[in-house]
């Protein structure tokens, strides 16, 4: 399989679909509420995510992925905010089927798509229109940031074997990659009994390098409860800089 050709100049002037993913049901998390709809800063989760795509320049229609009774819910949201144009369509059992039925929605041949984990609201609309250019000229790319922290093997409880942190990257969402090649390799993986936990894996394995960008700001992603207290320490340092500690 082949990237997609560079895009020609009229082409990379259409604005890109976004797939944001909220189909999650939450079980790390724990509680009753799917982490979509907690309150962050006195906003759900869902539309802090809508709102940094919204809020991309380079951002067209936007499908969301989520469990058939929130469509409702999910549509007044959108109204009420402004936030359109959105649709929705039901995920499936695993990340990777809520991808498809997303991408299934939309247009073929529609070129590149942005995809998006709805659990990851702090992204910056600045970071996914810089990634949307990259993809326009490599063809593919993700938000990335490169890991921080010493790293270790560990077998059960007992860490047996650093390793090496150079080079290595933590992938985030979004990524971006041509909608008809997404829907081709995924396909493939099914075929193959693979199931990786991202869009870039799958490139990587049936495609092959794809562009990184680095996130200019914490993008982490919602899965403990203390997460919550956490993005909102964030959010905070964002709306009051001076506040935040040097």
């Amino acid at each position: 399989m082949t990237p997609t050709p560079n895009p020609s100049a009229e082409t990379t002037k259409a604005l890109v679909p976004a797939v944001l993913v909220a189909a999650g049901r939450s079980r790390r998390l724990g509680g009753s509420v799917p982490k979509v709809w907690l309150e962050l800063a006195g906003e759900s989760v869902l539309l802090h995510s809508l709102r940094a795509l919204r809020g991309a320049s380079s951002v067209g229609p936007i499908v969301v992925v989520a469990p058939e009774e929130d469509h409702a819910a999910i549509a007044d949201l959108v109204q009420a905010q402004d936030l359109g144009p959105v649709t929705c369509t039901r995920g499936g059992e695993a990340r990777t089927d809520s991808v498809r039925q997303g991408l299934l929605a939309l247009d073929a041949n529609c070129g590149l798509v942005l995809v998006h984990d709805a659990a990851r609201p702090l992204v910056l609309s600045s970071d996914i229109d810089e990634l949307v250019q990259v993809a326009r000229s490599s063809g593919a790319a993700l938000l990335a940031s490169p890991v921080r922290d010493s790293l270790h093997q560990a077998q059960e409880d007992r860490a047996i074997k650093a390793v090496p942190r150079e080079d290595l990257w933590a992938a985030e969402t979004p990524q971006i990659m041509d909608r008809d090649l997404l829907l081709e390799i995924s396909s493939e993986a099914r075929k193959q009994g693979l199931s990786p936990t991202d869009e870039a894996t799958l490139y990587e394995i049936f495609v092959g390098p794809i562009s990184l960008v680095r996130s200019s700001a914490p993008n982490p992603k919602l899965t403990w409860a203390p997460d919550l207290a956490f993005f909102e320490f964030i959010l905070h340092g964002r709306h009051n800089p001076r506040s935040s500690p040097s």
